[in-house]
């Protein structure tokens, strides 16, 4: 059996990419971050932040489909980042990329207002 050295950074950091992607709201940051570009340049901003990790493992040992163990520390420096990136990205995109919110988030926006009154300002 031979030896093989492993970038374990790059599937902990799409793991987690994909983990905290799915606690943020459908539109913006799902829909945007579903477009391959801009899910490989949230992954390229963290990966750009943070130290590579190594493992040297045998090949037949290790699976793509499967994040190898990471440290704790470095796991909480991917989702500082990951967090980081999501709102600079969006915030350095232009607005026409973001469409406007589906009908239901729509609904769900004006149930959080029931029972809401206007401010005698505006009577």
């Amino acid at each position: 059996m031979s030896k093989t050295n492993v970038d374990l950074t790059i599937s902990v950091v799409d793991a987690e990419v994909e983990n905290l992607l799915r606690s943020y709201p459908y539109s913006p940051y799902q829909q945007v971050f579903a477009v391959p570009s801009f899910r490989q340049k949230l992954v390229a901003y963290v990966l750009s932040r943070i130290p590579s990790l190594y493992a040297v493992i045998e090949e037949q040992e290790w699976s793509t489909e499967e994040p190898l163990p990471c440290p704790p520390a470095q796991r909480q420096q991917i989702e500082t980042f990951t967090h980081r990136g999501i709102q600079y990205l969006l915030l350095k995109m232009p607005k026409v990329a973001i469409a406007p919110p589906a009908s239901e988030e729509i609904e769900e926006m004006e149930e959080m207002n029931v029972g809401s009154t206007s401010s005698h300002w505006f009577r």
